[in-house]
C-alpha cells in the first residue's frame, strides 16, 4: 500500500485519524501547502499545475470534512464505548478488532474512490519528464526501504516489527506490560515476512502505471481506477493468502494485548479517544 500511498499523496494526507499534530484543526485547514512540501519531494509541478492542484485539493477536502468527518467520529465513539463495557469477552474483543480495521478500510476505500478522478486528471497533466521524475523518486525511496529491511535478517525484521508496533500502541495505552510485549515477540515469530512478495508487486504496479501513458485517455480511466481502488487485483494468490494470514495474526494480538490493559492504560486510551473527538467537532464547526 505504501506505493501506492505516495502516488496518491496529492490528496490523501488528509485521513485525519493518522495526523499526529495536536492542533489538527490548522493542520486540517492548511493542508495544501503541507502536500505541496510532501509532493515536491516526488515532482516539481508547474505554477500552472500547482493552481489546478489546489482547486482539486479544495473540492476534495471539503467533501471529506462534510461527509467523512462524522463518520469518524461515530466511529471513534463505538471505540470508546466498548473500552467501557468491562463485560467483554476475549472473543467479543476480537470480532471487533476485526470489524474496526473493515471500517477503517472501508474509510480509506471511500478516499480513495473520490480521489482517483483528480488523480488521474493531475497525472495526465504531467509532462514526459515529469512522468518520469515522479516515477524513478517513488522507484529510489521503495528500493531504499526494502533494501534497508533486507539487511535486517529475520531476528532484526522481528524486533523491528515489534518495535512499530509499540510504537503505534504507545499514543493510545502508553508503554506496554511484560504479558504484552510477549505476546507481540510470539506475534512476529509467527508473521510472514512479505517484503519480498511486497516489493515486487509495488515494482509491478509501478510499471502497469507508467505504461498506462501511452494509452488513450478513455482506456486510461478504467485500468487506472483498477490500479488505485482495487490494487490487491494485481496480487498472487499466494501473496493475497499471506497477507490475510498476517492480518488475522495481527487482529489476534491486538486483541490479546487489549484484553490485558490495565485500568491505567484503559484510562489512557479513553483519554486518547476524548482528544481525537474534541478535535473532530473542532475541525467539523
Amino acid at each position: 500500500m505504501n506505493t501506492i500511498k505516495r502516488v496518491c499523496c496529492l490528496f490523501l494526507l488528509m485521513m485525519l485519524p493518522f495526523l499526529p499534530s495536536c492542533s489538527t484543526t490548522y493542520v486540517y485547514d492548511n493542508l495544501d501547502w503541507l502536500v505541496h512540501w510532501y509532493v515536491d519531494d516526488y515532482v516539481t509541478l508547474t505554477p500552472t499545475q500547482k493552481q489546478d492542484f489546489d482547486r482539486r485539493f479544495s473540492q476534495l477536502q471539503q467533501w471529506h470534512k462534510n461527509s467523512e468527518l462524522q463518520e469518524y467520529q461515530l466511529w471513534l465513539e463505538s471505540i470508546r464505548d466498548q473500552l467501557m463495557n468491562k463485560e467483554l469477552s476475549r472473543h467479543d474483543i476480537l470480532v471487533s478488532v476485526r470489524s474496526h480495521r473493515m471500517k477503517s478500510l472501508t474509510f480509506w476505500q471511500r478516499l480513495v474512490s473520490e480521489a482517483e478522478p483528480h488523480l488521474l486528471q493531475l497525472l495526465d497533466q504531467l509532462s514526459d519528464q515529469q512522468q518520469q521524475e515522479l516515477t524513478e523518486n517513488i522507484r529510489k525511496q521503495l528500493l531504499k526501504r526494502y533494501d534497508r529491511r533486507e539487511a535486517l535478517g529475520r531476528k532484526g525484521w522481528e524486533r523491528d516489527k515489534v518495535a512499530r508496533m509499540e510504537k503505534g500502541l504507545k499514543p493510545w495505552v502508553g508503554k506496554l506490560g511484560r504479558e504484552q510485549k510477549k505476546l507481540l515477540m510470539n506475534w512476529a515469530v509467527e508473521l510472514h515476512n512479505l517484503d519480498q512478495q511486497n516489493r515486487e508487486f509495488r515494482l509491478d504496479w509501478l510499471a502497469r502505471l507508467t505504461e498506462l501513458r501511452a494509452l488513450p485517455l478513455s482506456q486510461r480511466r478504467g485500468k487506472f481506477a483498477m490500479l488505485v481502488v482495487n490494487p490487491d487485483h494485481f496480487r498472487t494468490t499466494d501473496h493475497l493468502q499471506k497477507l490475510d494470514e498476517n492480518r488475522e495474526l495481527t487482529d489476534r494480538v491486538i486483541a490479546e494485548v487489549i484484553a490485558l490493559l490495565s485500568q491505567r492504560q484503559n484510562k489512557m486510551a479513553l483519554a486518547e479517544i476524548e482528544q481525537w473527538l474534541q478535535r473532530i467537532k473542532s475541525t467539523r464547526s
